[in-house]
């Protein structure tokens, strides 16, 4: 293998890209667990939000999220997607 190429240990997976139509290839699929692990890390709350906008063009066939991890100081606060 060469420097910087990808080695697929498993079938690939792409969620869909309104750019490129074969989509983005997924590296890590993360599930619920993500929420605590935030909180583990030391962020005061985490949560999922879900949205659908027509006006954003956030449209999909399913509700589309967002996961958000809040910092004890508003000023390091770091958002997650």
């Amino acid at each position: 293998m060469r420097d910087g190429e990808i080695a697929e240990l498993l079938s690939p997976q792409y969620h869909v890209e309104p750019i490129d139509p074969q989509g983005s290839l997924v590296f890590y699929d993360f599930g619920w667990e993500i929420l605590e692990r935030c909180r583990q890390a030391g962020f005061v709350d985490a949560f999922a939000l879900g949205y659908w906008s027509l006006l954003a063009r956030c449209l999909g066939r399913r509700l589309q999220l967002m996961f958000v991890a809040e910092a004890a100081d508003p000023t390091t606060a770091v958002r997650h997607r």
